[in-house]
This record gives structure tokens, C-alpha cells and sequence, in this order.
């Protein structure tokens, strides 16, 4: 049978034809993916988290670490959890592949409402076709025949390797995932277009692809290379973005450091980006090439609709949604703001906090202003200061008993008035750029502070005061409204067993001198912090099953502060804030990618030092 020239027209322009067929449904597309992404954000992860803590509980354990797994997994109550919540997980996602191939299939679908119900009926469908085991073939298999899934996995994980040709092994891998994924890649649309079983569609999905393979191989490497361009394109955008929000806002080295842990940061949002908008062209592209295999009229004639009205409709609402679920992570109630951060904590998902020793101490002079402004430009999570009172009661920031060290004034801060601190010089020891630096108080810092970043108090009275001025510190702290951003620590347990005592809600770390002992006996102390040489991974997974935090000090060095992050610390205590961050945020980060981004933030700013 003769071919009409419109349909060997359509043929030649394979890409071109889904491209202008994907535009128009792109933005209904994209707000369906976005409602589904959410629902499970905020059912989903929430459920997870409370499932989380039942299976802990019922395994008699207080924290999960690595080794822990197995015992979690061991616990029928656990294993029934886990099931439950893949098993809807796995619903959604295989409803959202059956809407997409449905929305392929049947671009005249112009609204949302529409879309669900087709998508519906035809996953009913499709699901009561299959056998049990057909329907967990189905889940288990599915990211083997999506080649966004592995592309994303191919740049995660080896894109250094294969641009610089160090692992053949990988390369090779890639290769053979690729053929295998060229000739599964018709078994959904089969599945969920035709209704037709696992076993037949597998069986007729080989058949067609083994007609037409090379044409498929060839689409399907084009499809990749143009996805290759958009996920790099993608990051960076991204990256383009940030560099310009970040570009004077201190060092070369500062500004890599906060670009790293901003990257990683967005690596969520990126994430749902790519997954929403590749998915989508996974399946169209999937789809259209089954059509093209079986010889139909691939690209029928929309029906007179202005598309562009209703791609501004559903972009519009895509963007609410995006602005919405964004604004309620950042300034709304609890609950939404701490979804993504508690469930990632939990699962000991997140890296360290990076605590600047005593402000940015190596600087600016420690415990000043300057230091405390320092580090929070330097973009800390957190800053470590330490206090102790003049002799007329007031709460100052100071290390040492004496002050010579840092003002010249060879006598106790305890021994001297606050109007005497007040004229002290605590900036010219450091440098003469600090010169008229002040001794500043508390209450100073902490309205210095307020709304901008958290505090590591760490109390230093050596004269038998310490509950005084755990009182004190205390009182100060609820003053300045910042009871949930502030740790107090103290080597001394009954100080801290009072902060408790006056207020549960701000948190307590104890500040041991020895790592032995029954940690989970210390009710009062949130976080045990520990000197870095009595670190390992062991004595950590010991500390947290008794259900505390473990902050170390006083790390900076690369080794150290590299080798605290892996073994799994809650928080690292470092003079050098921003190294830290770049050795903790750039470790995972892609080598070559890395390498990329430098030159780039070197080209785009004002900088005049950027190197690896």
C-alpha cells in the first residue's frame, strides 16, 4: 500500500513532528507531573516518616544508622511498613506512566479532568490484565526501559569516568544497558496503549524492535544526546543563576563553598524538574516510535483548540504550584517546612552542619563581631561562641579565663566590671585591620544573629558559677526569641541539666573529655561532643543509638574534616568554615563537572583567584 507523502513527510521529521505535538500538551503535562510530585511529597514523605519512626520503635532502636539496617529490615512490622509504602509509591508512579503514554497517545486531551479520567480507565485496564507477578515485573523493570533514568544514573555516577576514558568497565556497562533498554522500551506503551499483558507485550515489543533496530538504536541515540544537552543545560542554567546571586559576596574559595552547598540545596528541586519534564518526553518518545513501527498515522490533526491559551493556562498553574510548595518550605507552618529537611535528617541523608569556631576565627578575631559577621558570610550553618560573666553579671563572648590573650588586660574576665570590657581593644592582637574591635556581650550577638543563623553556646565559667550562668544564658536566649536555633553546651552536666530544666526546647549538647560510658543515661544532653580523635565510625553508631547527635572539634584539616563527614558526624567545629564546606559539598560533587563550574564561576565574576 502506498504511503501518503504527509505521513513519509511526518517519518523524515521524527523529532521535529513530536516536538510540535509535545508543545501543545507540555504544560498540561508538566502541572499533571507537578500535582503528583506533590501529593507525594506531602503524603508520602510524611507517612514515610511516621512508618520510619513506628518500625524504629518496634526494633527497640532510637536512631538508624547503616548498620542498623539489617536489624530495621529483620522486624516483620518494618518489612510490612516498607512494603505498604512502595507499594503506593509504585501505584502513583505507574498511574503517572499510563497518563503520560495516554497523553501521547491522545494529544487532543486538553484538560486536566480529562486527562485523569482516560488515565484511569486505562490503567484499570491495563492492571487487570496482569497477573500478580506481571504487576511487580512491571515495577521492578521499569526504570530499565527508561532512558532518562539511566541517563540521569550515567550522570551521577560516571561522567567523569567516561569523558576522561579511566573505566572501560562503565563505559562498556552503558552500552549494553542502552541495547537492553532499546529493546524493552515498547513493553509499557504496548501495556498501557493496548491493554495486552506483561508476557505478550514483551513477546510483540522484541518483534517490532527487531524490525526496525537500528532505526530505533538511531532515534534512541539522538533522544539521548538531546536529553545529554538539556540535563547539562539544565545544571548550567542553574549554575549561571547562582553564580550571579553569589558573585560578590566574598572570596573566590567563599563563594565556590556556598555555590557547592546551594547546588545541593536545589539538588531536590533539580531532581523534581528533571524527573517531571523527562518522564514526559520518555514517554512520547517511546510512544510515537511504536507508532511509527506499526505503520499508523502517528501525528493526527488537533482539533482547532488554541494550544497557546491553554499552554499559558497550565504553565501558569505550574508555576503557582512551584511558587507555593516553595514559599510554604521557607515561611510556612512547621509541618511543611520541615517534610523534606526531618525526613531527609532521619535517614541520615544530609551532610554535617559546618559550625565556625568561634565566629570565623581564622579571619577575624575570635569572638568579635567581626568574626560572627564573617562566618555568615562565609555561609556557616552555624556559629561557636563562648561566654562567661564580668563581675557585675553581665554575659560576654570570651574563650580564655584571662583576657590577655586577646585584649592585653592581664586579669579574669570574672574579676573585671562590664564598663571596663566595654573599652577593651579585642581586635588588634589579630591584626591592626581590627583595631577598636570590642569585647561584645550576649545579648549583642544574639540580635546580630537573630533570623540569620544558628548559635553553638558553649558555657565557660571555671569558678564554680556554671548553673548561674546557665540561668543567665538561658534567660538571654528566650529574651532574643531564639530557643530552637541555639545549642548550649558545657563540660559540666549539671549546667546543661538545668538549661533543660528551664527550657526544654532549646537544645544541650555535653562536652565529654572520654568516650566511654552509658550515653543513653545523659536524658539531658541532646548531641555528646567529642574531640575528632576519638571519632569512628563505631564509637558514632553507639552514640546515636543512644538517640544523641555527635558534634566534633576541632577539625580543619581536608583528612579530618572529609573523613568526619563520611563516618557519619551530626556537626564539624572548624576554624576554616568555607574549606570545610568545599571538602564536605564537593566531595560527591562530579569531578569533571566540578572543574566545569569553577572556570565558570571564575569567567562570570569578578574574582581574581579561582582554582580547583
Amino acid at each position: 500500500m502506498m504511503r501518503s507523502k504527509k505521513e513519509i513527510r511526518h517519518k523524515n521529521h521524527f523529532f521535529l513532528s513530536t516536538w510540535q505535538s509535545l508543545r501543545q500538551i507540555l504544560g498540561l503535562a508538566v502541572t499533571f507531573n507537578l500535582v503528583i510530585e506533590i501529593l507525594i511529597s506531602l503524603l508520602l514523605m510524611p507517612l514515610s516518616r511516621n512508618l520510619l519512626f513506628f518500625s524504629l520503635e518496634s526494633a527497640n532502636l532510637d536512631y538508624l544508622t547503616n548498620s542498623d539496617l539489617k536489624v530495621l529490615l529483620s522486624e516483620p512490622l518494618s518489612m510490612l511498613s516498607f512494603i505498604l509504602l512502595f507499594a503506593i509509591f509504585m501505584v502513583l508512579s505507574l498511574f503517572r506512566i499510563t497518563s503520560m503514554y495516554t497523553l501521547a497517545n491522545n494529544p487532543s486531551i486538553r484538560s486536566l479532568g480529562n486527562l485523569v479520567r482516560q488515565s484511569v480507565a486505562e490503567f484499570h485496564c491495563a492492571l487487570k490484565n496482569q497477573s500478580v507477578i506481571g504487576v511487580i515485573i512491571l515495577i521492578i523493570a521499569h526504570p530499565f526501559s527508561n532512558f532518562v533514568f539511566l541517563l540521569s544514573f550515567y550522570f551521577r555516577f560516571g561522567l567523569d569516568r567516561v569523558i576522561n576514558m579511566q573505566d572501560w568497565h562503565f563505559g562498556t556497562a552503558i552500552v549494553i544497558i542502552l541495547i537492553i533498554n532499546s529493546f524493552t522500551m515498547f513493553v509499557y506503551p504496548i501495556v498501557f496503549l493496548e491493554g495486552k499483558t506483561i508476557r505478550k507485550a514483551i513477546v510483540e515489543g522484541f518483534r517490532i524492535i527487531c524490525k526496525h533496530w537500528l532505526r530505533n538504536m538511531f532515534y534512541l541515540v539522538v533522544a539521548l544526546f538531546w536529553a545529554s544537552i538539556l540535563i547539562l543545560g539544565m545544571y548550567l542554567i542553574i549554575s549561571m543563576f547562582i553564580t550571579l546571586a553569589l558573585a560578590n559576596n566574598g572570596t573566590a574559595e567563599g563563594v565556590f563553598g556556598m555555590f557547592l552547598s546551594a547546588v545541593q540545596i536545589l539538588e531536590t528541586a533539580i531532581t523534581l524538574v528533571t524527573v517531571v519534564i523527562f518522564s514526559i518526553i520518555n514517554s512520547f518518545v517511546a510512544a510515537r516510535l511504536y507508532r511509527l513501527c506499526k505503520r499508523e498515522e502517528m501525528f493526527p490533526d488537533f482539533p482547532q483548540i488554541d494550544s497557546r491559551k491553554v499552554g499559558i493556562k497550565y504553565w501558569t498553574i505550574s508555576i503557582i504550584l512551584l511558587t507555593a510548595v516553595f514559599s510554604l518550605s521557607l515561611i510556612g507552618p512547621k509541618y511543611f517546612r520541615n517534610t523534606f529537611t526531618r525526613y531527609a535528617y532521619y535517614l541520615d541523608l544530609t551532610c554535617p552542619e559546618i559550625i565556625a569556631h568561634k565566629g570565623f576565627s581564622s579571619e577575624a578575631p575570635e569572638n568579635t563581631v567581626a568574626a560572627v559577621e564573617s562566618a555568615i558570610e562565609a555561609g556557616a550553618d552555624r556559629i561557636e561562641i563562648d561566654v562567661q560573666t564580668s563581675k557585675d553579671g553581665v554575659v560576654y563572648l570570651m574563650h580564655d579565663e584571662s583576657l590577655l590573650r586577646t585584649t592585653g588586660v592581664n586579669a579574669a574576665m570574672s574579676e573585671m566590671f562590664s564598663w571596663q570590657i566595654d573599652r577593651m581593644d579585642a581586635g588588634s592582637w589579630f591584626s591592626a585591620d581590627f583595631k577598636g574591635e570590642h569585647v561584645p556581650s550576649l545579648r549583642e550577638i544574639l540580635e546580630e544573629c537573630h533570623g540569620k543563623i544558628a548559635l553553638k553556646i558553649e558555657l565557660k565559667s571555671e569558678n564554680g558559677n556554671e548553673i548561674r550562668l546557665a540561668e543567665k544564658v538561658v534567660n538571654l536566649v528566650q529574651e532574643a526569641d531564639m530557643s530552637e536555633s541555639v545549642m548550649i553546651s558545657s563540660f559540666n552536666g549539671g549546667a546543661i541539666k538545668r538549661v533543660k530544666e528551664l527550657d526544654d526546647s532549646i537544645m544541650t549538647g555535653l562536652i565529654a573529655t572520654t568516650v566511654y560510658g552509658n550515653y543513653r543515661k545523659i536524658e539531658y544532653a541532646d548531641a555528646i561532643v567529642l574531640n575528632q580523635v576519638f571519632l569512628s565510625a563505631d564509637r558514632i553508631n553507639t552514640i546515636h543509638q543512644a538517640g544523641k547527635l555527635v558534634y566534633c572539634w576541632t577539625s580543619n584539616s581536608p583528612q579530618y574534616i572529609s573523613g568526619m563527614s563520611r563516618i557519619g558526624v551530626d556537626g564539624i567545629i572548624t576554624d576554616y568554615p568555607v574549606s570545610a564546606r568545599i571538602y564536605i559539598y564537593g566531595a560527591d560533587f562530579d569531578t569533571e563537572l566540578k572543574n566545569i563550574l569553577y572556570k565558570l564561576l571564575g569567567s562570570m565574576t569578578n574574582l581574581r583567584y579561582l582554582t580547583p
